[in-house]
């Protein structure tokens, strides 16, 4: 008989302590919040949690030795249970708080990464719509210029370059990611509007190689990393503006060179905090940025996918 109530209660102290600690997590999750509490719902958990096993441990062998053997129980047996019901709840508090917190970490991870992305996609969205304000208007005075000097090629190969540019950023508007190739043809057409404007001031080298068609970047990237470069430095006829782009092993190096503004022009580097978010939405690699005081280098991780 003894051997038969010492299963039973072991079972059923199991099942409440089961049922008990997720009624009680549950319970402190919604009223005492790890975030919040911290170490006070810690403390407050664990002492509740320890009545409540005295509390099943006592109930039940009271409640089983009454109605198997109608036989009281002892001081003595009591000592004994709760003895042996600590050796019960204390592995059996720790697996659990062991599992509680590994899987609530789990979760929270979960959330944050996802809430990352979130983040990420937001950003992603805002610099994929991201055009400086200036642009418009500045190309329109250049459009202005052209046709004063009364010379119909150039107003015309002009707007031919200017449409190219909004209808790449309009048919890119929704997209993630270009091919490299696209994203070139569109830089080449932003290039022919900043030339347009400081002419022979400003210089491109592209020494890409047609095996880099084949990677892919974040669209308007490399327009915004020239865009920069002609909002932040001097260009005339003796300091003039010089682009160089080449590709070292899975980067594409995107480089110009330094000609401070007397006045400099006040940056928050928005633009590349954004676009080194962009990056880190689709690769772990890391864009690099340096400035030496003679040369501004950006260095971006190429990316490759099995489906444009």
């Amino acid at each position: 008989m003894e051997e038969y109530l010492f299963l039973m209660w072991f079972v059923a102290v199991i099942s409440l302590l089961v049922v008990g600690f997720r009624y009680l997590s549950k319970g402190f999750d919604r009223w005492m919040p790890w975030k919040r509490w911290g170490g006070l719902r810690f403390v407050v958990q664990l002492l509740s949690v320890l009545a409540y096993s005295l509390l099943a441990i006592n109930s039940t062998y009271y409640g089983l030795k009454e109605w198997l053997t109608k036989d009281p129980a002892t001081p003595d047996q009591f000592i004994s249970m709760n003895l042996l019901g600590a050796l019960i709840i204390v592995p059996f508090t720790a697996f659990y708080f062991g599992f509680y917190f590994l899987r609530s970490w789990q979760s929270s991870e979960v959330r944050n990464q996802t809430l990352e992305k979130e983040n990420l996609k937001t950003q992603l969205d805002s610099l994929k719509n991201h055009l400086d304000p200036h642009f418009l208007f500045n190309n329109l005075n250049i459009l202005s210029a052209l046709i004063e000097k009364d010379n119909k090629e150039a107003p015309r190969k002009f707007l031919e370059k200017f449409a190219e540019v909004y209808r790449f950023l309009l048919q890119n508007k929704n997209s993630e990611l270009v091919d490299l190739g696209q994203e070139l043809k569109f830089l080449d057409s932003y290039y022919y509007l900043i030339q347009s404007r400081y002419e022979d001031m400003v210089a491109f080298d592209n020494q890409l190689d047609a095996q880099s068609s084949y990677y892919f970047i974040p669209p308007f990237t490399l327009q915004m990393l020239f865009e920069n470069a002609v909002k932040h430095n001097t260009i005339t006829a003796k300091r003039n503006l010089r682009f160089e782009l080449v590709r070292e092993d899975s980067n594409l190096v995107v480089r110009n060179n330094i000609n401070p503004k007397l006045t400099p022009v006040e940056s928050h580097k928005s633009g590349l905090d954004n676009i080194k978010q962009r990056f880190k939405y689709f690769t772990d690699q890391e864009v690099q940025v340096s400035d030496d005081g003679n040369f501004f280098t950006v260095r971006l991780p190429l990316i490759e996918v099995e489906e444009a």
